[in-house]
């Protein structure tokens, strides 16, 4: 993959995740404002393979890069083929899953403190 390329597009139905294994990625959620960044042996694109959702955000390629796609059709086949990997890799999606959520908590929080702060009453006193 090249710089700018895109490998997901907002809405549009979620048929493979993408594990990176080279160079970085960012998702950037559909007003353009950037939400996460990829960076090697990270996976995209997981929720809606699960969920069978389309695809929540935009994902672009920041730098050369380099990763494999795993298909619904081929995950599924594979989950049937080898009980062993169709329980290492459910493990390691809900530990991922687990972790963005987690992210995602602590990123609400640190904006409601902000809030707070922002809210807080100002004192229009000045003592000289």
């Amino acid at each position: 993959m090249v710089p700018d390329e895109q490998l997901y597009k907002f809405g549009t139905p979620s048929d493979d995740l993408f594990i990176l294994l080279a160079g970085q990625l960012v998702v950037r959620a559909p007003t353009g404002q950037d939400i996460a960044y990829i960076p090697p042996i990270g996976i995209v694109g997981e929720m809606g393979v699960l969920t069978d959702e389309p695809r929540s955000a935009d994902v672009f390629c920041m730098e050369e890069a380099m990763g494999f796609e795993i298909t619904k059709a081929g995950l599924i086949n594979l989950f049937l083929a080898d009980g062993s990997i169709c329980r290492k890799i459910l493990l390691n999606l809900v530990k991922t899953l687990s972790q963005k959520l987690y992210d995602t908590n602590a990123e609400i929080q640190k904006l409601r403190d902000e809030q707070k702060r922002d809210d807080a009453p100002k004192d229009d006193i000045f003592l000289y």
